[in-house]
């Protein structure tokens, strides 16, 4: 049934729809898709892992600009 998409669509209809593949047209079809739900897993991924590369990368720049504003102001005293 339906006209949209190509192969086995007009046959399948997904879990929860009362429609087939090819009756729901591409925007919904692309959104519960298997390609779509792994798009979504892999983002989430790479923002869990920028998140906690993030995390450990703040402390050692944090220590990295301590360390330039002591050569500041060392330099400063060794100027006076």
């Amino acid at each position: 049934r339906g006209g949209e998409g190509f192969g086995y669509d007009p046959i399948f209809e997904p879990e929860g729809y009362q429609q087939t593949f090819a009756e729901l047209g591409n925007d919904i079809k692309n959104g519960i898709s298997h390609r779509a739900r792994a798009v979504k897993k892999l983002a989430a991924y790479l923002k869990q892992t920028l998140v906690m590369l993030l995390l450990l990368l703040l402390p050692l720049l944090s220590l990295q600009h301590q360390a330039k504003e002591k050569q500041s102001l060392l330099r400063c005293k060794a100027r006076s």
